[in-house]
């Protein structure tokens, strides 16, 4: 299953992908929220705890066995699109309407000189260049 067979607000799964997203929660949460039976809910969770999506963790409160809430995992999280260019954009009209496009230009050749800077550094020196190119890839991936 991929990213394109669970995104979110599609099917039972992609909803409870997206109250996950919000934060962890039980299966009795997901049940509630979704209007199904803590049992489906429950199946559900562990398909996708299955597909590597959500983890189990345990949290006391109170007296008694801690409760068992579901969380996302990092490969969960990669199903969900980051809109990093729309901060970006705001982000640069901001700059350029108080600074100047002189100073804007200056603030991203400084950004992308340290950027630069940061991968150079966890290139292996006497790798072959192939393995240079592979880890020059990874680091911007």
């Amino acid at each position: 299953m991929s990213a394109a067979d669970l995104t979110p607000h599609e099917g039972t799964r992609g909803r409870i992908l997206d109250q996950l997203a919000q934060a962890p929660c039980t299966a009795r949460n997901i049940a509630n929220s979704l209007g199904i039976q803590e049992s489906a809910a429950r199946g559900h969770l562990e398909r996708l705890r299955e597909r590597g999506y959500v983890i189990p963790t345990f949290r006391r409160e109170g007296v008694g066995r801690p409760r068992k809430r579901y969380a996302l995992t990092p490969e969960g999280q990669e199903l969900f699109p980051k809109r990093y260019d729309l901060l970006l954009d705001a982000l640069m009209d901001e700059i350029l309407a108080r600074q100047g496009e002189e100073f804007a230009n200056e603030l991203f050749a400084s950004a992308a000189a340290r950027v630069a800077h940061g991968i150079a550094q966890g290139i292996p020196k006497n790798g072959s260049l192939e393995e240079r190119t592979h880890h020059l890839v990874d680091s911007l991936n």
